[in-house]
Parts: C-alpha cells; sequence; structure tokens
C-alpha cells in the first residue's frame, strides 16, 4: 500500500514537473549554456503603403510546445519595440557600406527587468506578432539601393519558475531580404522623394515592389507649412553649427569625436565635396524657396 503511493506520489511529482515552465531551468542555470527553444520565428515585411509604415518589419514568434516559456524583453529582442536598439543587423549584399544606425546604446539589467515586471510570457500553441520600423533604427542612404539581408541574433533571455535567467536560442530564424532603392528626385519637377521595396524569402511569396511618396495630401494636417518653416528654421541652425565645426578642424591630421561619428574615418572623406555640400546646407534658405501647394 505504501509503495503504491509512492509510486502515485512520484507521478504526480513528474507530472507537476513536465507542466512547469522551461522546467529545465528549474535550477541555477549554467552561465556557459545556452538552452535550446521550440519558438519558431517568421519575418515578413507586409504591404503597406502610408508612408510611415513602409520599412515595417512584422516578427511571428510561435510556441509549438505544451510549455510556457517566460521571455525577458531585452532591448536587442523582438520583444521590445520602444528602445531603438540594434537588432536586425542588416548588410548590403554587393557593398561593404552599412546603413547608418540611428538607433541608441543602452544600458540594462536583466535582473533589474524581471523585477520591474519587463517580460513576455508566450503559452503552449501561442504566436505573437511584434511590428518593427526600419526607417526609425537605419539610415539607407549612405549604404545605396541594393539587397540587404536582415539577421538577426538567435539568443534571447528566459527566467524559470524562480526567475532564474539564462540564455536560450530559438529552434528557427530565417533571414529576410529586402530590395531597398532610394530614388532622389528633382526639386523642379516637384515630386516627392521616394523609397522603392522589395521583399523575398523563404516563408513569404511575394515580389511586390511598394512605392509611395513622402508627403500624402490626404494626410498632410492644417499646418504642415508652419511644421515645415520651423524644422527647416532647425535644419539651417544645426547645419551652420556643423559647418562651423567642420570648417575649425580641416587643417587637423584627425577628425573630432564629432566629424568621426558623422563621417567616418577622415581617409575615406573627399574634403572638398563634403565642405561643399555642407556650405551649401547652411546657406540655403529653405522657408523662403519652399512653395506650398
Amino acid at each position: 500500500m505504501r509503495i503504491g503511493r509512492l509510486i502515485f506520489a512520484l507521478s504526480q511529482c513528474i507530472a507537476i514537473s513536465l507542466a512547469a515552465p522551461t522546467q529545465d531551468l528549474t535550477m541555477a542555470p549554467d552561465p556557459m549554456k545556452i538552452y535550446s527553444t521550440p519558438l519558431k520565428v517568421i519575418m515578413k515585411v507586409p504591404n503597406n503603403r502610408g508612408t510611415n509604415k513602409l520599412i515595417d518589419v512584422t516578427v511571428w514568434i510561435n510556441n509549438p510546445s505544451e510549455r510556457t516559456y517566460k521571455i525577458l524583453n531585452s532591448p536587442t529582442s523582438f520583444f521590445d519595440t520602444k528602445s531603438g536598439a540594434e537588432r536586425f543587423n542588416p548588410k548590403n549584399k554587393s557593398s561593404k557600406e552599412k546603413p547608418r544606425f540611428l538607433g541608441k546604446s543602452m544600458k540594462w539589467s536583466p535582473k533589474a527587468a524581471l523585477e520591474n515586471g519587463q517580460y513576455t510570457m508566450i503559452g503552449p500553441g501561442k504566436t505573437l506578432h511584434f511590428r518593427h520600423k526600419l526607417e526609425n533604427l537605419y539610415d539607407f542612404r549612405k549604404s545605396g539601393s541594393g539587397v540587404y539581408t536582415l539577421r538577426p541574433g538567435k539568443l534571447i533571455l528566459i527566467a524559470d519558475a524562480h526567475n532564474n535567467i539564462a540564455l536560450a536560442k530559438y529552434s528557427s530564424l530565417p533571414p529576410i531580404d529586402i530590395t531597398i532603392s532610394v530614388a532622389r528626385s528633382s526639386f523642379v519637377d516637384g515630386v516627392s522623394d521616394q523609397l522603392v521595396l522589395r521583399s523575398t524569402n523563404e516563408t513569404v511569396h511575394t515580389d511586390a515592389i511598394y512605392i509611395d511618396g513622402s508627403c500624402s495630401a490626404a494626410g498632410t494636417p492644417p499646418n504642415a507649412r508652419e511644421i515645415i518653416e520651423e524644422s527647416a528654421a532647425l535644419a539651417k541652425r544645426v547645419a551652420r553649427r556643423a559647418q562651423a565645426h567642420l570648417n575649425s578642424h580641416l587643417q587637423h591630421q584627425t577628425w573630432s569625436p564629432q566629424l568621426r561619428t558623422w563621417f567616418g574615418g577622415r581617409d575615406g572623406v573627399n574634403i572638398q565635396t563634403l565642405q561643399h555640400d555642407i556650405n551649401a546646407i547652411a546657406g540655403e534658405d529653405y522657408p523662403r524657396n519652399y512653395k506650398a501647394s
């Protein structure tokens, strides 16, 4: 009788253990180990028509298992859509140039995030989706047109029922290719600058090209002219400060930290062209030359 009860009790413990979230992390995790998860990721560039949504990447994360996972919303993960940290690592297939990263670096504490509830639970059979705006993270003008591969890292941080934190990885995260063409139109024809985007990958069978102007009349606010004039005045002040800073460092053999941030190394920059462009921007009277239509 006692043996029967013991077997029954053991079976209940096993059942509870199997149902526990991330059961392989119930003990203090090995900091050198990367745990495997069954989580699968699919990325897609949807058919967006709004200018602000032109370079949106939608991410689906599926949990095909019978286990619940607690995943920390780390800044470089898909689960955080607000921090503006690097996560997609876009690379131009035909050029060594990388798009300029517009986001930011930050200090982040996994333990503090867990204590503050900055995590996401994904239950058995559930699928979560997140939308990330690449236009808020990268400037593709320097790296130019071409096919870019988005290859995010597979590592995530997960926690068990006892809040032990460990590194883990997705079971599947196929990269996605996007084709970006930055077309600069002339100011004479009155046509807005446009961005042409085409996405292709193994999971999204589409080869459509999405084109949208940079300014839509239907979405223009009534105070658009005032906004443009204020922005132009601010741009002019910034350009003049940049002009003064550049001119004061032209005779130096090395760039200042600010110039390195703006233009990279001095050796790869045509000084005369750069000075001409900066002077032109600083001297342009945008508010007077702008014609509202």
